[in-house]
């Protein structure tokens, strides 16, 4: 009995610093709210734009940015203050700041995709070369298997070339799975929520208590937030909070000891979306690089598909909160072979979901 008291425990240790991190972007998001009003920084729907973007957006009225500043800065202040400094949360930090800055000059000045495709690599790079990788994976039978193979020096820095590129491709594919998913109000924000508070609760079990406060810090911070992101929303995260939220979700999985299996499955809805859209772009547009995949701007996404078929925006972030949940808790049971023939088994299914919801969007639009 006492053992199982402890265990419940050690989980409302840390509801206090998930209460705080509401508050503090509950009552900041205003502020910066009145920030963006004040110098004019909006999203302008799509009857106002004349840019390609226009295709894909389906607010109607115009909406204020630089939302994200009011969930990055506390999020660092708070982890600088609650958390041991050390070299890698100085560089983690810096990365976070580097997104930030980018993200508010693609704010103001609506920056090109691949402006912003640069800022990511550089964040990236930065927390890479500084040690932040991921080491190994754990084998479905148990076990870990060393990624630490094939080493080689950079500017007197010592790396492994397997563990520094699949490090590489994680990031930026989380970073643009989470950041593809934005479409909807409250919908990348709402499903960031919940994947933050899952990696904070597996980092207690795995006794990675810095990723712990930082996963419940973020994830209150989001919740503070989606107070006014969610429909009809008031602001906009905008390029300020979209890359970094991605970023945060990728290290943090790193640093909870390689919960990576944990975190695809949590994000299998953004990341098959991401894979589905690139596939899609790829054979039917035939783009010449990636820069000109970059700059497809469509609705091939799963948020427009579901849109199409007569979903309410407010409804298209219930269905995803309610499975990104779902799928959380089965993350947060399951170990070893059965999480790995399960992850294999939700990407499938969420393929064959995702395709067949493109199928019968398509069918009725022609009918239309």
């Amino acid at each position: 009995m006492k053992s199982v008291l402890f265990v419940y425990l050690k989980y409302l240790y840390f509801l206090p610093i998930l209460v705080e991190a509401f508050f503090i972007s509950f009552f900041l998001t205003p502020i910066v709210g009145t920030i963006a009003k004040k110098f004019g920084i909006y999203d302008l729907p799509p009857s106002e734009r004349s840019d390609p973007t226009a295709k894909r957006r389906i607010h109607d009225t115009r909406k204020l940015k630089l939302g994200g500043i009011s969930v990055v800065i506390p999020f660092i202040i708070l982890v600088l203050i609650y958390i041991h400094i050390n070299l890698d949360l100085i560089v983690f930090m810096s990365a976070i700041l580097i997104l930030l800055i980018g993200g508010i000059v693609d704010d103001i000045f609506d920056i090109s995709a691949k402006y912003q495709l640069v800022i990511q690599i550089i964040a990236t790079l930065t927390v890479v070369l500084f040690g932040i990788d991921i080491d190994y994976v754990s084998k479905p039978l148990g076990g870990l298997f060393s990624l630490n193979k094939i080493p080689f020096d950079l500017f007197g820095i010592h790396l492994y070339l397997i563990s520094v590129f699949l490090t590489i491709i994680w990031i930026l594919v989380i970073i643009n799975a989470v950041k593809w998913m934005t479409g909807t109000d409250g919908l990348t924000e709402g499903n960031v929520s919940i994947i933050a508070i899952i990696i904070a609760l597996l980092s207690i079990r795995f006794q990675t208590y810095d990723t712990a406060y930082m996963g419940f810090i973020f994830g209150g911070l989001m919740l503070g937030f989606l107070f006014y992101n969610f429909y009809p929303s008031k602001i906009f995260s905008g390029a300020a909070g979209k890359s970094v939220y991605g970023f945060i979700i990728a290290v943090l999985s790193i640093y909870s000891g390689a919960k990576l299996a944990s975190t695809l499955m949590v994000l299998s809805i953004p990341v098959i979306d991401l894979v589905w859209v690139i596939i899609s772009r790829i054979i039917e547009e035939k783009p010449k690089s990636i820069l000109s995949l970059l700059n497809i701007n469509d609705k091939r996404h799963l948020h427009h598909r579901l849109l199409a078929l007569g979903i309410s925006q407010k409804n298209v972030a219930i269905i995803e909160y309610i499975f990104t949940g779902f799928i959380g808790i089965i993350a947060l049971i399951l170990t070893g072979f059965h999480k790995a023939i399960i992850l294999a088994a939700i990407l499938l299914i969420v393929f064959i979901i995702i395709v067949s919801i493109t199928q019968i969007s398509k069918r009725k639009a022609n009918l239309n």
